[in-house]
């Protein structure tokens, strides 16, 4: 009985401690973003980063945006030792220097296995009203959120999306204390 006592006192410890150093993480404030590419499902090749910036200036994570044909994502990871899975896949990663892992991911799954991973299919018919999953993606972590929006689609005769523009916002989220994307599903 008394090992089982303790046994709870210590695990309730741990999780209180460990709540509490979770929740009174401080994280950099992030400048807040707005920006809108435009993207056709043709294009040969999809390549972008953004930096997002403390209020010192200082890049303090870089979102990257890699996608397209699969002859150019192939050579892309041949160049960077970067697995790149088309048609369009987005990483949050701390710092400046691209990586394989994503702050985008819930858990420590691989950038292609992360909400982060956009296929077309996502963004059109029923799909695209799947909640997190579809034209409408918010990623809650490190004092931000970051929603990803894709709007202005066009159809092609087949049902799949010709074009779109993805909009990227970064808002200043003092509740969202994650080290990495919250889970969207409990």
């Amino acid at each position: 009985m008394r090992k089982i006592l303790k046994f709870i006192f210590f695990t309730t410890f741990v999780l209180l401690t460990t709540q509490h150093v979770h929740a009174t993480t401080k994280w950099p404030l992030i400048n807040e973003l707005d920006t809108t590419f435009n993207f056709s499902s043709d294009d040969y090749s999809i390549a972008f980063s953004i930096p997002l910036v403390n209020k010192n200036g200082t890049t303090v994570y870089t979102l990257f945006g890699t996608g397209g044909k699969d002859s150019y994502l192939d050579s892309l990871t041949n160049v960077t030792g970067i697995n790149h899975v088309g048609p369009l896949q987005i990483r949050l990663v701390e710092g400046v220097e691209d990586s394989e892992t994503s702050l985008l991911a819930e858990d420590d799954s691989a950038p292609w296995h992360t909400r982060g991973q956009i296929y077309y299919d996502q963004l059109v018919g029923e799909r695209s009203k799947i909640p997190e999953c579809g034209v409408l993606r918010h990623f809650r972590l490190r004092g931000i959120e970051l929603t990803l929006e894709f709007t202005d689609m066009k159809i092609d005769k087949n049902g799949n999306p010709a074009s779109f523009e993805l909009h990227i916002y970064v808002r200043d989220c003092s509740e969202c204390n994650s080290f990495q994307a919250e889970p969207t599903v409990p």
